[in-house]
């Protein structure tokens, strides 16, 4: 009996713990944007001039 009654309770959890995680994750969600968007475009690219032999 009381093993029954544990593991319904921590089913129980298990399901408030996942819908309450969706609903904080739906809320917190921010749209995508092109990576690097933020940086400066005049930046040049890094160009490594010390290990040019591999």
């Amino acid at each position: 009996m009381m093993a029954g009654i544990g593991i319904a309770l921590f089913l129980v959890g298990a399901v408030l713990g996942i819908i309450l995680t969706c609903i904080a994750l739906r809320r917190s969600k921010q749209p995508l944007r092109r990576p690097f968007s933020r940086d400066p475009a005049e930046v040049d690219d890094y160009h490594d001039d010390d290990n040019q032999q591999l």
